[in-house]
């Protein structure tokens, strides 16, 4: 059973899905890209928490390891309000 603070992340709308919040810079773990990433189904949203990731002053995540392939069509990733960097380099990938 999720927790409380996942519940609070992964907040489901019946009319599109689910959002999900990248609240951490981390790799791994509870609010990470990579856990929104495997939580996420067709038609629901990544978002990049404004907090951690301002517009002005983009933050960096570190990958230890390529990101999980997305399976399912129509999963949103919008990193549009956000400053988010994604460092590739650090998974060995270009």
């Amino acid at each position: 059973r999720p927790s409380r603070r996942q519940r609070q992340m992964c907040i489901r709308d019946r009319a599109s899905g689910v959002t999900c919040q990248v609240t951490t810079t981390a790799n791994a773990g509870v609010g990470s890209l990579r856990w929104c990433l495997s939580q996420s189904g067709s038609g629901d949203t990544i978002l990049f928490d404004t907090t951690v990731f301002p517009p002005l002053a983009p933050a960096t995540i570190l990958l230890s390891a390529e990101l999980p392939y997305l399976t399912d069509d129509g999963i949103t990733i919008d990193a549009s309000n956000a400053g988010a960097v994604k460092d590739l380099a650090a998974a060995g990938t270009r």
